[in-house]
């Protein structure tokens, strides 16, 4: 049977860690960077992102992008073509 880990397992905290790290120095940026997980579906995680990394006055090309995201978009107020 396979283990099940809580978010206080300390295997568990390890293994996340050692993701962690791997990701920021896929980049060569383990002195400007971290690696902050996201918790949540793959709509949060784009919304996440857009809010994050985008400002008022930048414009975003959408092609073949489900509704949610649009509503995210429009609710930023970010222009969508």
């Amino acid at each position: 049977m396979l283990h099940d880990w809580g978010s206080r397992d300390k295997n568990f905290i390890k293994l996340n860690q050692s993701i962690l790290e791997s990701l920021v120095k896929l980049i060569n940026g383990e002195d400007e960077f971290e690696c902050v997980p996201m918790q949540g579906n793959g709509t949060f995680a784009v919304e996440s992102m857009i809010s994050s990394l985008t400002s008022k006055n930048d414009t975003i090309d959408m092609h073949n992008t489900i509704e949610a995201i649009k509503d995210v978009m429009k609710e930023l107020k970010i222009k969508i073509h």
